[in-house]
């Protein structure tokens, strides 16, 4: 949406301020929609992985692209969404070889998707990174520079400077975790190698916007609790206790913020029937952000996640309904985004972001599909569609405080408008006949907000997003 300067706040005569909050739901507008065919791969889909392209914003999976039939080895492939339907990046399978633990991100420098991968059901494949340089696929660097097999690779971009690095499970030192970077053409060690106590599962790496390096794994030595690791320039040390969780987390979520750069894991709290719960670091301890409340069965495929204005996503799976939920933390409390357990059976192999414009994906291997990927946004309804924001401009967005909407349809209906947050709950109502209008959004916490205005003719639907 185009932001548009120069108009004096003053020169509106309508102004809308924020009403008691109505926890109603929009079910009709508030839905998980497939983002082109559910189960549009070929054959099955395991170890999916999501990102964005930061030059048109469109979705990317990659994946272990595994025929249909028996067994669970395959090629990677790399999808992205054109808009109308999901196709190849390049070649598909283009790996060539069995691998497994796909990680997918875009670089910071020259824009082009790069995959981590390893052993999968191999044992004998290294990590490996590989990049689309817009024609074919090919390896940065050596293919295959970890020193031997590995497992759990997890691939991220400094922000500092775009390098890439690699996090995995080193199977050749008692499965310990190692991290590398490429630098000078080769890949070198961040620090030590294998520098956990022991084998460690399910690790994570990330950055913080000033390029602070977390990892993120569970311990296998002790009591399968897990710990976070950071880089300080020259070793790693934990940030606060090692094991700070209480028993068997049951893979793990993990994201840094982007506002503050503090680290959140999310993990199922074994010591209270595997219930869902999110900590982050306060600087000494970690904390439990909010409470989540009670899940219907036990939680299990953690993911977290972060819009660009800093608020809080988590998704997970619920083995009552079977079927993935995702909530979010609007800075005090923890709302369901739509409806409960939206996929239509078990999943695996989930991978969860927010687009740029603040919209959150879930990609996943779906079992209601012969286990191939399936890719599913919460975003407006097919009925409301493009025509319907035409005739409404808002701005600024980002807001901070004053909200101006401006209907280019100039008929003299009437409009009745409502703004609810990411969980359908109404934040605001109200009515003009006016072709500007201002919200004070003020008081709204951090994150994405849906406007709908209605007249006898016509339907506008369109979203901001709100900064502190």
């Amino acid at each position: 949406m185009k932001t548009i300067v120069g108009i004096l706040l003053l020169m509106v005569s309508v102004f809308a301020y924020p009403q008691q909050r109505c926890n109603r739901p929009l079910a009709s507008d508030h839905t998980w929609q497939n983002v082109g065919q559910a189960g549009f791969t070929a054959g099955q889909g395991y170890y999916t992985s999501l990102a964005f392209s930061p030059v048109d914003g469109q979705p990317y999976v990659a994946f272990v692209d595994i025929p249909q039939g028996p067994g669970n080895t395959g090629p990677g492939t790399v999808m992205k969404f054109d808009g109308t339907q999901w196709v190849n990046v390049g070649v598909a399978g283009f790996t060539g070889v069995t691998i497994g633990y796909t990680s997918l991100a875009f670089s910071l420098v020259d824009h082009l998707p790069y995959v981590a991968f390893a052993a999968g059901c191999s044992s004998t494949l290294q990590a490996s990174v590989m990049k689309f340089d817009g024609t074919n696929w090919i390896y940065v660097g050596n293919g295959g520079f970890s020193p031997g097999t590995a497992a759990y690779t997890s691939l991220a971009f400094n922000p500092v400077n775009g390098q890439p690095y690699v996090a995995f499970m080193d199977l050749m030192n008692s499965g310990k975790v190692s991290v590398m970077k490429f630098e000078e053409n080769n890949w070198v060690y961040v620090g030590v190698p294998d520098f956990s106590p022991g084998e460690a599962w399910f690790t994570r790496i990330a950055f913080s916007p000033a390029g602070t390096l977390y990892a993120v794994y569970q311990e296998m030595a002790t009591t399968l609790d897990v710990t976070v690791m950071k880089f300080n320039g020259s070793s790693w040390e934990a940030v606060g206790s090692a094991g700070f969780t209480s028993g068997h987390a049951d893979e793990i979520g993990f994201g840094v913020s982007p506002i503050d750069g503090q680290p959140y894991v999310a993990v199922d709290d074994a010591a209270n029937f595997h219930q869902i719960k999110v900590m982050t670091f306060d600087g000494s301890n970690w904390v439990t952000v909010g409470d989540m409340g009670s899940t219907q069965g036990w939680a299990t495929r953690m993911c977290l996640a972060f819009s660009q204005s800093g608020q809080l996503y988590v998704s997970y799976w619920d083995s009552s309904f079977p079927g993935i939920c995702v909530k979010t933390f609007n800075g005090t409390n923890w709302i369901n985004v739509g409806n409960t357990g939206f996929s239509a059976a078990y999943i695996d192999y989930p991978s969860f972001l927010l687009s740029a414009s603040g919209i959150p994906y879930q990609a996943y291997m779906d079992e209601a599909d012969s286990n191939r990927v399936t890719v599913k946004k919460y975003d407006f309804p097919t009925g409301f569609g493009e025509q319907s924001e035409r005739g409404i401009f808002l701005y600024p967005d980002p807001v901070t405080k004053f909200l101006t909407l401006k209907f280019t349809n100039r008929d003299n209906f009437p409009k009745n408008i409502e703004i609810y947050d990411i969980g359908g709950n109404k934040m605001m109502a109200a009515q003009t006949s006016e072709n500007k209008f201002i919200v004070n959004t003020g008081d709204y916490a951090a994150g994405m907000y849906i406007i709908k205005a209605k007249t006898e003719k016509s339907v506008y639907v369109s979203k901001f997003l709100k900064k502190n």
